[in-house]
């Protein structure tokens, strides 16, 4: 038996085929009903650039501005659960009141997710502002990776205060500045390799965008992101 780790329940530990030949039970950080709550993208009908749940497998609106703006530029990003009202309460305690323990949520299926990645592909998380930092003590894409077991790499800086994005609409999230600077020296960590870009919500893109200005310079063989939500 386990305790859910958001509501506290006690539930029954999983038992999957793989763990039943290895006799061995998997201890799931959420019970069944919080589980549920929870909308698997994987079972969804989603765009095929961001991810992001609809009726249809083609490019959302979306997508379609960003290659329109960047010339034709396709961008891959995938996401494992939709932003739903659920997953807003998991980011608000988490980011907002501080409770890193929120990562431990979402460990296993970020390290499942990662596995599939080529061990030369260079990881990189979302950097937070400094004011954002200072408040929760932590930068909270780089706790999902840590607890994952995820090796990352911080080559991202966020130099600019610009406030938080949680806090704007989308226009102002679509007009904001760049807010991040790279350090030339990471040019050989990033020439010819692969690269993840990651972040713990996609919302309109502006943010990976944002990134990707500063990482395609560098002459990475391919880009793509990933999110927890979308």
């Amino acid at each position: 038996m386990s305790r859910c780790k958001w509501c506290g329940a006690i539930h029954p530990n999983s038992l999957t085929i793989h763990a039943l030949i290895r006799f061995e039970l998997q201890s799931d950080t959420l019970c069944f009903q919080c589980r549920e709550k929870l909308e698997c993208l994987n079972n969804q009908l989603t765009c095929r650039g961001c991810s992001r749940n609809q009726n249809k497998t083609d490019y959302c609106t979306d997508c379609l501005s960003w290659q329109k703006k960047y010339e034709g530029r396709l961008h891959t990003h995938e996401a494992l659960y939709a932003y739903n009202d659920f997953a807003s309460q998991i980011i608000e305690q988490f980011k907002f009141t501080g409770d890193c323990a929120i990562a431990e949520l979402f460990a296993k299926e970020i390290k499942e997710y990662f596995k599939k990645m080529s061990q030369t592909a260079v990881i990189i998380p979302i950097p937070v502002s400094r004011e954002s930092y200072c408040s929760r003590g932590f930068n909270q894409t780089e706790l999902l990776l840590a607890v994952a077991g995820v090796t990352y790499r911080p080559v991202l800086e966020n130099r600019y205060q610009l406030g938080r994005q949680s806090g704007k609409n989308r226009r102002q999230r679509l007009e904001s500045p760049q807010p991040f600077a790279v350090e030339p020296c990471h040019d050989e960590l990033i020439r010819g390799k692969a690269v993840v870009l990651v972040d713990d919500i996609y919302t309109t893109g502006r943010t990976i965008y944002h990134a990707l200005d500063l990482i395609l310079p560098m002459s990475p063989s391919n880009v793509q992101s990933f999110s927890l939500f979308r």
